[in-house]
């Protein structure tokens, strides 16, 4: 019976466990940053304070609203992401903001954990009747600005809170995972992408382009219908012509006939 019960610990509490993210307890003799961060009387409390977890996850499930195997593969599309781009991409979801309003606690989880120097952060916090989420890029890299512009990013979250604000946790970070792969694909590719209603990327054409496609078509149809109009002029001519031939032919026929 104990050999069953062994057995039972074993191999189901690691699942049961497995979607709860392990954090690491900071010290003031051993705060667990990163080593270019330099620890100042100022920001030492904001240290401590600050959750230290396990920077390769990438997905930082706080408030246990992914299953296990939801949790699972939301990390490994993120982790896949992080390998192919060369940036971060940070997904939180927590009740808890340890008193930081939700842009200090989002800056501070990732300057104070070992992070990539670039990237893209997405908090949801859930701590209050409606939850609210931010996004962002963190970081110097040209490339971050390139994909994720200000429009992208209201776009994304507008689209990803209609799931979020009725519970669909999964659903909503699968999108979102979903639209930043989709904008790193698209990078190499010519013109402006944005995400419409749907949640599909999409292809801005520029005021510029447009109106100079608008000229294009009205110069177009222009031409086509100056087309039409001398085609029916000649069509009429030859028309007339053709009437007068015979007319003449009956003059001449008739003044044959007199002779």
């Amino acid at each position: 019976m104990k050999k069953i019960l062994f057995i039972i610990v074993l191999f189901i509490i690691p699942y049961c466990v497995e979607a709860k993210v392990v954090t690491y307890p900071r010290s003031g003799d051993n705060l667990l940053v990163p080593n270019d961060v330099v620890v100042t009387d100022e920001n030492r409390e904001v240290i401590l304070k600050t959750p230290a977890v396990n920077s390769s996850l990438k997905l930082y499930d706080f408030a246990e609203v992914l299953s296990s195997e939801e949790d699972n593969k939301i990390a490994k599309k993120l982790q896949d992401y992080t390998v192919v781009s060369g940036l971060d991409a940070v997904v939180i979801v927590t009740k808890d903001l340890y008193t930081f309003d939700i842009w200090s606690y989002l800056y501070a989880f990732y300057d104070f954990n070992d992070f990539k120097d670039s990237g893209v952060v997405f908090v949801v916090y859930v701590g209050e009747e409606k939850p609210t989420i931010v996004m962002t890029n963190i970081g110097s890299d040209p490339l971050l600005n390139r994909l994720y512009s200000k429009r992208v990013i209201q776009d994304t979250l507008k689209y990803v809170y209609k799931d979020i604000k009725n519970g669909n946790y999964y659903t909503a970070l699968d999108n979102y995972v979903r639209i930043i792969q989709g904008f790193y694909n698209l990078d190499k590719k010519s013109g402006d992408y944005v995400v419409n209603e749907e949640g599909d990327i999409v292809k801005v054409i520029p005021w510029v382009e447009l109106i100079i496609l608008g000229v294009a078509l009205t110069f177009i149809v222009d031409i086509l219908w100056l087309y039409h109009i001398r085609e029916l002029q000649k069509n009429k001519e030859i028309g007339l012509a053709h009437n007068i031939i015979e007319d003449s032919l009956v003059v001449k026929l008739e003044k044959d006939e007199l002779i």
